[in-house]
């Protein structure tokens, strides 16, 4: 598999920052990969539209089949490497700052409070000493060793629901793979198909939104049921109970795979002349 190059990148070709270019253009590439697979799946027309004989009924039913299994795999692939590059572009950052490399996580919250707070020293009590001690920063590394980035991430990046959906949404989504496993995808399924029957009983246009794999019923008759399909659509959507829930899936990586891709130019644009970026 060949990396597809993306010349907006270019910047970060001499930069120390150049990890987080390979890291992007390796997601850019399996997004695209991922929607040739599915248009592929398209082309192949990956559904079935069968008739059972139960109860005394004839039922015209709809399954479409799994999706491929690569595309929720190069999905959930994508997402990671999109968060590490976040995560290696600052650890390169402070790394320029302290002379050593060591793992630094770029900052998210759910609101910008939080993150505030996630650059603070706080004081908690101890039960046992009856005591009030010094707790570090939750992002102990970036203020102590590089302040502006604080500033910047919170002042010019906004990284919190309300600021920036899209790297919100990036770091949910990472934390989602982590406990709940690889992202499924939906499909809703356009139909447009004539049924008829010796009643008479005709359809002409139906829509199901379906997990890969799963079966409805679209037309039940007392006798044999005559069909064709004469064309069929398939969208596929992010699952409902995650960010960009039921939006369509390319356009949402595309979204999530931007904003990454700004975020890290942006840090070299803002950092360019300074001290992190001149290892």
């Amino acid at each position: 598999m060949l990396i597809q190059i993306d010349p907006l990148l270019e910047p970060l070709r001499h930069s120390p920052l150049y990890q987080s270019k390979f890291k992007l253009e390796w997601v850019h590439t399996q997004f695209s990969l991922a929607r040739d697979i599915y248009n592929k799946y398209l082309i192949e027309n990956k559904h079935d539209v069968f008739e059972v004989f139960e109860d005394g009924f004839y039922r015209l039913m709809f399954r479409p089949l799994l999706v491929p299994k690569e595309l929720p795999i190069l999905i959930g692939s994508g997402i990671h490497a999109l968060r590490s590059s976040l995560d290696t572009a600052v650890s390169i950052m402070i790394e320029g700052m302290t002379g050593k490399f060591e793992p630094v996580n770029f900052p998210f919250h759910e609101y910008k409070e939080n993150l505030i707070d996630s650059f603070c020293e706080k004081e908690k009590f101890c039960a046992n000493c009856k005591h009030r001690h010094r707790v570090k920063p939750y992002n102990e590394k970036i203020i102590n060793y590089l302040p502006e980035l604080a500033e910047t991430i919170i002042n010019k990046i906004f990284p919190w629901k309300e600021g920036n959906f899209e790297l919100w949404a990036l770091n949910k989504l990472e934390n989602y793979q982590k406990h709940k496993g690889i992202i499924k995808v939906m499909t809703k399924n356009h139909l447009n198909i004539n049924a008829l029957t010796v009643e008479g009983s005709s359809l002409q246009h139906c829509t199901f939104i379906l997990q890969p794999g799963s079966e409805i019923e679209i037309l039940r008759s007392r006798s044999p049921i005559s069909c064709s399909l004469n064309a069929y659509d398939c969208p596929i959507s992010m699952p409902a109970d995650v960010p960009f829930g039921g939006q369509p899936l390319f356009p949402s990586l595309s979204a999530l795979y931007k904003s990454t891709r700004n975020t890290v130019l942006f840090l070299q644009s803002e950092f360019s002349h300074h001290r992190a970026l001149h290892l």
